[in-house]
């Protein structure tokens, strides 16, 4: 895809770069430190970008004379989930942590408003936006692979003591980024969402050898980060572009037939390496989350109408039921269990009409827009990657790399005219 040019696209440009520098770290923090110490070095980045995005999306929508401020819908059941979270403040043992995350969720949604009313001014700036998200992904994938060069040792993670499952494993390590602190479970969602948008450009153009090595390098470390739920997404949302969209019949013929043959001769091969060295009692329990998810469920169960509904503290709630379910994490590994949590019945309403308005969205322009079918295509399967990460892991109930993913592509879905290419 080549670089799309429009007027004055640097200075439009500004605000996405410190967007994405909002999810930038140095280093990471434990739970703990976290709640002893809201501010520190180890955010610093995130805090003076945050306010200077949204500062300076302000001043050039007053610039490009953005006088109409129409919220998409998407967009819409966001902001009202965002804005029930204050209602959420009132049973919030932990206040501080969710104002914060309260005002980083605003920032992102803004942006993704920011996007859909300049591309209004300035026809193309939407995909120009998901353009620019997609290069940020291949940065911080890059910063992974540069990690691996400098120091094998802290990129590839092997278990802390003799009792890691993970020493029993196929692979008996797993990658991920430090040189930026990146979870495994990360890399491999990122580079599992920069593979299928590799793959239908390489379907969709001609053949290079630096698509192929990019396809190559990003299957590597899909496998090498050994994240289920990214595995299981790309997996999905692979078969279906090549039942649904891919138009090549003896393509078609002979990738089933490859994959028939993998099935047969290495489906125990596979089998090991997704167990990831677990038996089939802890795989059953999805690596302990079923207890984690039995514990919410009774708390929720038992709490009175007023956190029922409108939850225990905006995107709060959830890490301090977390901790005392198991005691080592601060997350309840789950989107669902962590909104009910945290933002209640009413949030989790909301969540739910913003996923089905943006596949609604996603199925229409694919239909009524066959200009855009190629990045509609890549965006649906962005949608599908991140739906199977919701299951397992809290998502886009707080501000994250997929929070600001989904922004990025829900407005580029908005796009009104096809870019000019030089």
């Amino acid at each position: 895809m080549k670089k799309i040019h429009i007027d004055k696209s640097l200075q439009l440009d500004l605000p996405l770069f410190f967007l994405f520098g909002t999810l930038l770290s140095f280093s990471g923090r434990t739970f703990s430190e976290a709640q002893s110490n809201l501010f520190s070095a180890d955010n610093m980045i995130r805090m003076v970008c945050l306010p200077t995005a949204l500062l300076i999306m302000i001043i050039l929508m007053l610039k490009c004379d953005v006088k109409r401020f129409c919220i998409p819908k998407e967009f819409g059941w966001l902001l009202a989930f965002w804005a029930g979270g204050l209602f959420s403040f009132f049973h919030c043992s932990w206040l501080s942590y969710a104002l914060v995350k309260w005002v980083e969720y605003f920032t992102i949604l803004f942006g993704g408003l920011y996007i859909v009313m300049v591309d209004r001014r300035r026809p193309g700036f939407g995909e120009h936006a998901f353009f620019l998200m997609r290069g940020y992904l291949r940065f911080l994938i890059g910063s992974v692979l540069l990690g691996i060069v400098l120091s094998p040792s802290k990129a590839f993670y092997t278990g802390n003591d003799e009792f890691s499952a993970i020493k029993n494993a196929v692979l008996p390590f797993i990658l991920g980024g430090w040189i930026i602190p990146i979870s495994s479970t990360s890399v491999g969602m990122i580079a599992s969402i920069l593979l299928f948008m590799d793959v239908v450009e390489l379907d969709c153009s001609h053949f290079s050898l630096r698509s192929i090595l990019n396809i190559l390098v990003l299957a590597v470390c899909v496998i090498f980060s050994q994240s289920r739920t990214a595995i299981l997404g790309f997996a999905v949302v692979l078969s279906i572009y090549l039942i649904v969209f891919y138009r090549n019949s003896l393509g078609k013929f002979v990738i089933f037939c490859l994959g028939t043959l993998v099935l047969l001769f290495a489906s125990s091969q596979i089998y090991k390496f997704l167990l990831r060295g677990q038996n089939l009692e802890m795989l059953g329990s999805l690596s302990g989350r079923t207890e984690w998810w039995g514990y919410a469920w009774r708390f929720f169960r038992d709490s009175g109408w007023y956190c029922k509904t409108f939850g225990n503290g905006f995107a709060a709630g959830e890490k301090v039921i977390a901790v005392q379910s198991n005691q080592a994490m601060y997350t309840l590994d789950s989107e669902y269990f962590a909104i009910l949590i945290s933002n209640g019945l009413y949030g989790l309403f909301f969540y739910v009409l913003f996923w089905i308005s943006a596949f609604q969205k996603a199925f229409r322009r694919l239909r009524t827009n066959i200009q855009y079918r190629k990045q509609t295509i890549q965006i649906l399967g962005i949608f599908v990657i991140i739906l199977v990460r919701t299951v397992t892991v809290t998502t886009l109930a707080v501000h994250t790399y997929y929070l600001l993913i989904m922004v990025f592509s829900v407005a580029a879905l908005h796009c009104t005219n096809k870019y000019n290419r030089k």
